[in-house]
């Protein structure tokens, strides 16, 4: 009876400990006298940050923040803590964008570790909030609040989402196991019914609402867009204007007809993000999410149609509203999966050397029927030869071993490189036929006769 009046049970809905597995460090005992044990004495050392040095800054609070999460603190306290580091993450990461951000790439090695830098500060304010999930999951807190949990989790699922976000800015793949926890926070919340339950969360300048569905599907909708196709700047606006759309997608349900396009669907246990149903047609089960977009391309059309065509709306500063060429961009790449411009084949032949113009010129000859009488001099030159078809014959009287070698073929490609020109720019696109002239291949001796008549008047030669 006394364990029933210190500790209310549990919703009918509230999950054991294995219903939800997130990454969290191993937490020991904090230190007596740690600051972090004190949200006013936390408070007063963020208060005493050296903000002018962004560098100085985030080291310490990247430091300190590694700590705290290892720390075994009770739920309560420690999302009083984590919200007083919140602003000032947000302030540092946003100053660390001119690091990285509009840069050539590939980026200098102090570009990169800005970004890696940024990534994990979001990923330790994650952290955070994942430890009082699963200390409140697990019955570590005396108290199961119900409340909290749905806040750690839309807080969770909230910087997990910047941590793709920071990883797709550097064009990078996102961390291990990062899709398998947000697509694991969601399904957890839908099974619970409190994935439409509305948050709340204040930043300096503005307060936003949101559910943690309305999060997932922001964070889908981003994903699906192609990050990799962009450029930073369009990944911003995207990301930026992605939770202001969720309301014109929506989830299908297992009894709903499943369109092969302006569709995505995401397995819900992988940790893999969404996939194009004309890749991969899901079969309804409550394991495979579909979130239909088909409403937010239509939207994306009529404002392309309202869009000004001169490229104005390019230099919007304020990113109201979608550039002309992100419209389009988003337009195709929601609506169907981008195909590939060539054909992936292997090559089905060997790739010959030949040594010397007139070996060259003799294996092209027989396909016009020209014969030529090669002698055995050698020019100091190389060609390639990639016809399949031709009789490329031996070099005479050559004297650096045989001058015809199979090339292994296991690291050639017939793919053309950006801007689909052959990768053998030594090859003829189109060289067309060779027509015989009056000067072709004359024989060596006649050629000789004939040069030495011109120089000395002879007729010729006894």
């Amino acid at each position: 009876m006394a364990d029933s009046k210190k500790r209310p049970p549990e919703p009918e809905h509230s999950p054991g400990p294995r219903a939800l597995d997130l990454g969290i460090p191993k937490l020991i005992p904090p230190q007596h006298d740690s600051m972090l044990l004190d949200p006013q004495e936390t408070s007063e050392w963020i208060s005493g940050l050296p903000l002018a040095n962004i560098g100085e800054t985030a080291r310490q609070v990247y430091t300190t923040l590694s700590d705290f999460n290892r720390y075994d603190i009770p739920g309560v306290i420690r999302a009083k803590l984590v919200e007083l580091f919140r602003p000032t993450v947000s302030y540092v990461t946003h100053n660390l964008r001119r690091h990285y951000m509009n840069m050539g790439f590939p980026l200098s090695a102090k570009a990169w570790k800005t970004i890696v830098l940024s990534r994990e500060l979001y990923n330790e304010l994650a952290t955070s909030y994942k430890i009082i999930v699963m200390r409140m999951l697990s019955g570590t807190d005396e108290k199961f609040d119900r409340k909290l949990l749905v806040i750690a989790l839309h807080r969770a699922l909230h910087y997990l989402g910047h941590v793709y976000h920071q990883s797709c800015l550097g064009y990078a793949s996102p961390p291990e196991g990062l899709w398998k926890e947000i697509n694991a926070i969601f399904a957890f919340a839908r099974q619970n019914k409190i994935h439409r339950v509305p948050v709340k969360m204040k930043y300096e300048d503005r307060e936003e609402i949101s559910t943690i569905e309305e999060r997932y599907k922001a964070l889908i909708v981003y994903a699906a867009a192609g990050p990799a196709r962009l450029p930073q700047s369009q990944l911003d606006i995207t990301f930026q204007h992605s939770l202001e759309r969720v309301s014109l997608v929506d989830f299908l349900g297992i009894d709903d007809d499943i369109p092969n396009t302006g569709s995505f669907n995401i397995r819900l246990g992988a940790d893999e993000g969404p996939v194009h149903n004309a890749l991969r047609m899901p079969i309804p089960s409550r394991n495979i999410a579909v979130l239909d977009l088909r409403a937010l391309i239509r939207r994306l059309h009529e404002e392309y149609d309202q869009a000004p065509l001169d490229g104005s709306d390019a230099f919007n500063l304020d990113n109201s509203r979608l550039p002309r060429t992100l419209l389009r961009q988003l337009i195709r790449g929601w609506h169907a999966p981008s195909e590939r411009r060539y054909a992936r084949t292997e090559l089905n032949f060997s790739l010959k050397v030949l040594c010397g113009i007139r070996a060259i010129h003799s294996a092209l000859l027989p396909a016009t029927g020209i014969t030529t009488g090669a002698t055995e001099e050698q020019e100091n030159l190389t060609g390639l030869s990639a016809s399949p078809n031709i009789n490329m014959p031996p070099l005479p009287g050559a004297s650096l071993g045989n001058p015809l070698a199979d090339i292994d073929d296991s690291r050639l490609s017939l793919s053309p490189p950006p801007g689909g020109r052959s990768q053998d720019s030594l090859l003829l696109e189109n060289p067309g036929p060779v027509e015989p002239g009056p000067y072709d291949n004359p024989p060596v001796t006649e050629w000789v006769e004939s040069h030495i008549a011109e120089s000395t008047g002879v007729a010729g030669l006894e």
